[in-house]
Formats: structure tokens, C-alpha cells, sequence
């Protein structure tokens, strides 16, 4: 049963989700797909779990990150301020078999480093209660970044700095309201490891490439997970394949 309507508040749900700038050239494709029903139309043929519209989003951008040859991938680049919205459904008419694949076969998940700025400062907060050593477990990990959080370099402004000075991976983000322990290194992890049930390969360019598609294009994020991921396939962690219910003994 095509649930055109159903899908079209998704999409325009998400698109309100992006305002305030965080990301105007998804918010104007969302916008824009919302009210084309047959973009819409090649949602539904893709499994339920594929309809989120992050799916279609990173299905488009992967193709564009494979090199495929279209005016949408210099306004993803920032280099062209044309109208994203009618390019990315001119992408997916022209390329509908190519996405469809993607959607049948690939689901979202998360790999944003920044979150290694929270989790800095939480482990340094559990050193200081409870000493070391420390372990670090990360259920969901997706390919595993912020298990490596002590190798980045973070930045929070007038509250400090943590992590390597020669750090490949540079995050910065804003201390918006009280004094969270920040220390020039995160305090030594003993062991870590990740668990997910579909873990990314980080040495498969293909699943790479995937983690890349995710990632909004506009956001300054695409090219520090690059990194990320970079760093991860010269050390990767061990990560677990399984529910983290029946893996955490």
C-alpha cells in the first residue's frame, strides 16, 4: 500500500529538523523531494528500514563520492550555488536503478567523531571518581571512531585543549555552560572495544565510501571522517559483531 503522505511528513519533518543553517542544502532537497511523488514512489519500492530519508540522501552522495559526473556534486562541493533541490531528483530519475540497490541493500547509521569531544570529558570525569585504569566499551559503534578518542586533538575554545598536538583528526566545539574537566591528554584506556550488529570494514573502500555518503555534505564534517576513518585502517580497535545484550560479559 503506498503510503505517499505518510512518507511526505517524514520528509518535511526532517527538513525541519534541519533549520537554523545546520544544513540548507539537505533541508531544500528534503523540502523538494516531500512533493514529488515519483521520487517518493522509488522510496516505498526499498525496504521500510530504507525509507529514513538519510538512505536516499547517502545514496546519491555515494554516487556522487564515486565519481559520477552531475551538476548536484559542485554544490555538494561548495562550489556552485545552484538549486540542489531539482538536481537531486533529476539524480535520482536518471540513476533510479543504481539507488534502488543502494536502498535495498544499506542502512544509516552513525559515525560522527565530534561525539569523542563529550566522551573526552566523561572519561575524565570517571578517572577522576573512580581512577584508573579505565576500559572503554562503545555499544553501537558503527566502524568504531570514537573508541580512538584519545588520538584526537579537541578544542574547546577558552576551556582548554585535549589530545596530541600532531593529532590527524582536529575536532573543536564550544563549552556552553558549566566546567567539565578538561585535561591536556584523556586519561590512559587500558582496553576498548566496540560492539554492532553490522559493523563497518574500514579496510573495504566500499563500506568506506558508505560511511562517507552519510555524512551531510555541507556541514564541514566530510572531510575530518575521512581522516577518521584514514587513521582507523592503519590501527583499527577490535570491534564485535552482536547485540551488545548478549556480547557484555
Amino acid at each position: 500500500m503506498r503510503d505517499l503522505d505518510g512518507l511526505r511528513d517524514v520528509w518535511l519533518a526532517f527538513a525541519d529538523s534541519l533549520g537554523s543553517g545546520y544544513s540548507p542544502i539537505y533541508e531544500r532537497v528534503s523540502r523538494v523531494v516531500a512533493e514529488h511523488e515519483e521520487v517518493l514512489d522509488l522510496v516505498l519500492e526499498a525496504p521500510p528500514r530504507s525509507h529514513l530519508p538519510n538512505v536516499l540522501l547517502a545514496a546519491v552522495h555515494y554516487l556522487l563520492l564515486g565519481g559520477l559526473d552531475h551538476p548536484l556534486a559542485p554544490v555538494y562541493a561548495g562550489r556552485s550555488g545552484a538549486d540542489p533541490g531539482p538536481l537531486f531528483v533529476e539524480v535520482c530519475l536518471t540513476h533510479r536503478n543504481e539507488i534502488l540497490a543502494q536502498l535495498r541493500t544499506r542502512h544509516t547509521n552513525t559515525n560522527e567523531v565530534g561525539r569523542s569531544a563529550i566522551l573526552a570529558v566523561a572519561l575524565q570525569t570517571v578517572a577522576i571518581r573512580a581512577g584508573l585504569p579505565l576500559a572503554l566499551v562503545d555499544a553501537g559503534c558503527s566502524a568504531g571512531l570514537n573508541l580512538m578518542c584519545d588520538r584526537y586533538r579537541i578544542d574547546y575554545g577558552p576551556a582548554g585543549v585535549t589530545g596530541p598536538d600532531d593529532a590527524v583528526v582536529q575536532i573543536s566545539c564550544s563549552v556552553l555552560a558549566g566546567h567539565p574537566p578538561i585535561a591536556p591528554q584523556v586519561p590512559p584506556i587500558a582496553a576498548r572495544v566496540g560492539i554492532d550488529l553490522d559493523p563497518v570494514d574500514v579496510t573495504d573502500p566500499d563500506q568506506v565510501r558508505w560511511q562517507l555518503a552519510l555524512v551531510f555534505p555541507d556541514t564541514g564534517r566530510l572531510e575530518r571522517t575521512r581522516l577518521a576513518l584514514g587513521e582507523l585502517q592503519h590501527s583499527p580497535p577490535r570491534v564485535i559483531e552482536g547485540d551488545a545484550g548478549d556480547c557484555i560479559d
